[in-house]
């Protein structure tokens, strides 16, 4: 019996590390070992392929085993973020292993990259936003929380809720597929909203340290106005208004916000769609008479932006007044 065993011991040796348990030091007493106690790692991110369908529950990606984002997925955090209701949002790339992305202005993503972002109201998740790139585009899906997973949503129309926060009820809208397509193909040259060079200029060298890079993209030019009240308007127009207004041909584009040209086509400017109302979009020390800052009270039929807010910015609409104020 005893040489039984032993041959049963060298036999349970070879199998591990043929791939199976993590190897045992066979003269080791292994009375009460636990394998439970064997760091085997995180589990593999199940990302499926460009075309395959997603799960119907977000767990089935593996995106946060055990609590915690998986570390495969690369966090970053846009400077300039865009608004959605005054929600906490966290942002994470996955890359097929070996693919980097390469350029800068645009980034140029491999097939099969794939991001998410989690918006949540303090400890509440609401809904995760999914993007993953097929050769033909952009694939979109979201999945809306409830208690601990989330739900993939056929994406046909909006979901409007009503959050509760300890600053009382907020409203947020799940967009539809044709919500997001709306956004993201006006945004410039294949931009990703969030993620352009001059949002990540911060995060270059610790994504290019991930391996998201091929090389490190060079520094984009700083965003700067005439002062620091203007710089900040500046900033928040890139963030918030560009992937729609870039100036480019294409539906649901429009005039151009980008910095080096925000003043100009703002100040003294009479609007000239027929989306809008009539009147000057910048009335220089007159901001109750703008036609960007009554948009932004949302207190008009002329909503900016028209998609993704439902909450008013009180903080950006402050900035506005005060530089609108301030215009001679």
């Amino acid at each position: 019996m005893l040489r039984l065993a032993l041959a049963l011991s060298v036999v349970g040796v070879v199998s591990a590390c043929d791939g199976g348990p993590a190897p045992v030091d066979a003269g080791a007493d292994d009375a009460g070992f636990d394998a439970g106690t064997i760091d085997a790692g995180p589990p593999t991110l199940a990302i499926p392929a460009p075309g395959e369908p997603m799960p119907a529950q977000l767990s089935a990606l593996g995106l946060t085993p055990d609590g915690a984002w998986h570390p495969d997925l690369i966090a970053y955090a846009p400077a300039y973020p865009l608004w959605t209701n005054g929600s906490d949002k966290v942002r994470h790339l996955y890359l097929p292993p070996g693919a980097q992305v390469t350029g800068s202005v645009p980034f140029d993503f491999p097939v099969g990259a794939t991001l998410f972002k989690q918006f949540a109201y303090g400890e509440q998740r609401v809904e995760t936003r999914v993007m993953r790139l097929t050769a033909d585009g952009w694939e979109f899906f979201v999945y809306q929380w409830e208690g601990d997973d989330a739900t993939l949503l056929d994406g046909a129309i909006p979901v409007d809720l009503e959050v509760a926060t300890a600053d009382g009820p907020v409203p947020h809208r799940i967009p539809s597929q044709r919500n997001c397509r709306t956004c993201h193909e006006s945004n410039a040259d294949r931009e990703v909203i969030g993620f352009r060079v001059a949002q990540l200029a911060d995060q270059l060298d610790a994504l290019t340290a991930r391996g998201v890079f091929e090389t490190r993209p060079a520094d984009p030019p700083p965003i700067e106005g005439r002062d620091a009240l203007e710089t900040r308007v500046l900033q928040y127009a890139y963030g918030n208004c560009v992937h729609c207004h870039n100036g480019l041909s294409g539906p649901n584009r429009s005039f151009d916000l980008r910095p080096d040209a925000f003043v100009a086509n703002v100040v003294g400017v009479p609007t000239m769609s027929s989306a809008s109302p009539s009147g000057v979009r910048v009335v220089a020390g007159d901001p109750e008479a703008s036609v960007l800052y009554v948009a932004m009270t949302r207190d008009d039929d002329f909503l900016m932006p028209p998609i993704g807010v439902q909450r008013v910015d009180g903080t950006a609409l402050e900035m506005f007044h005060e530089w609108i104020a301030s215009l001679p």
